[in-house]
């Protein structure tokens, strides 16, 4: 499995990528994430505003935390606009990996 992450990965895509690291099938390609793996607590205030307090943050199942993001297994800067998706770097990167996959 190829899991193509970037900056723009965040919260519950970043609860994916993290559940994926580490395990021995999968490799990711792209940019390290956004980093707000965590979790956040509303604590109502008297005014009737809410203050919202990071209340726990990602772990893998090692318990290996993550509070500022992950970084691919294999890094691929991205480019100044998003390409086309046949000139796609990191698609192309988990392209081949798959296909070196594959054993005939």
């Amino acid at each position: 499995m190829a899991v193509l992450f970037d900056r723009g990965t965040a919260s519950s895509g970043e609860a994916v990528a993290i559940a994926l690291a580490g395990r021995p099938r999968p490799r990711s390609f792209g940019e390290h994430t956004a980093g707000f793996s965590t979790a956040n607590h509303n604590v109502p205030l008297s005014d009737g505003a809410m203050l919202l307090l990071c209340s726990s943050v990602e772990a893998d199942r090692t318990g290996r935390r993550y509070p500022d993001g992950l970084d691919p297994d294999a890094a691929i800067p991205a480019p100044d606009s998003r390409p086309a998706e046949d000139a796609d770097a990191v698609i192309q990167a988990a392209e081949d990996w798959i296909l070196s996959q594959v054993t005939h």
